[in-house]
């Protein structure tokens, strides 16, 4: 937790793989027309969006470059992994395919299915691009019945300017509280700063007790010494920030 401080985190565009066809019996498929054999056939074609290279702030140059260096340091990275969190923040991450729904019967040929991706793209970038590219991919299949639906806003994530006071305040009092200077990083999640942003107009900031491994996990938990350092944190951050 202390080694990090997030100036900004990633946004998402949802995107739905739909595909429809024909039911038919089981025991007779060649009556009907498989929709989650389609889309099987399309999936590829989606996940080619990992290869399509993100136009970021020159701004945001030297944060993404300490945000790919701390997660490195993590000795139980696989060098599959270590290539995935090379590329985490200049290419769409994933995409991860995360449902796949199809079918009603064992003994029913599917005549709808749907796979259901999360994307997560660096602030800074268009997602309006991304997502035209996506729709491209999907024509390129050339797989009859298969549609793509593609929520993109107009921004992804949220992130302050480097030269932000807030984040220089934030580092200070960090640095008091722990005696370590914050590495400062992109968020690969997303948090309820993005609306926040949005909405109010003031600085944005994450820090506080997470385990990153924690994250999702059956037993997340976070250990009451990060939870006392982050509220010494919290406490001493709005008194430099205001003198």
């Amino acid at each position: 937790m202390y080694k990090r401080q997030g100036v900004g985190n990633k946004g998402g565009i949802g995107t739905k793989l739909v595909a429809r066809g024909r039911t038919a019996h089981g025991s007779r498929p060649y009556l009907g027309d498989n929709a989650l054999d389609k889309l099987l056939r399309v999936i590829p074609y989606v996940r080619k969006i990992g290869d399509y290279r993100l136009e970021l702030p020159p701004e945001l140059t030297p944060i993404i470059r300490s945000s790919v260096e701390l997660l490195l340091k993590n000795e139980k990275l696989t060098e599959v992994q270590r290539l995935a969190v090379k590329s985490l923040y200049d290419y769409p991450t994933g995409p991860s395919l995360n449902i796949l729904r199809g079918g009603v019967k064992g003994n029913m040929v599917p005549d709808y299915a749907e796979a259901i991706f999360d994307i997560r793209l660096t602030p800074g970038c268009d997602p309006l691009k991304v997502k035209a590219r996506i729709e491209e991919l999907v024509e390129e299949a050339g797989v009859p019945g298969v549609s793509v639906e593609v929520r993109a806003p107009r921004t992804a994530g949220y992130y302050e300017p480097p030269n932000s006071p807030a984040i220089r305040y934030l580092s200070e009092a960090v640095q008091l509280v722990t005696g370590e200077e914050p590495t400062l990083t992109i968020a690969p999640w997303g948090t309820d700063a993005v609306s926040i942003k949005r909405y109010t107009g003031m600085p944005c900031l994450i820090f506080g007790p997470m385990l990153e491994d924690q994250l999702h996990q059956p037993d997340e938990h976070v250990p009451i010494g990060n939870l006392v350092t982050s509220a010494k944190v919290y406490a001493l951050f709005p008194y430099i920030y205001g003198r």
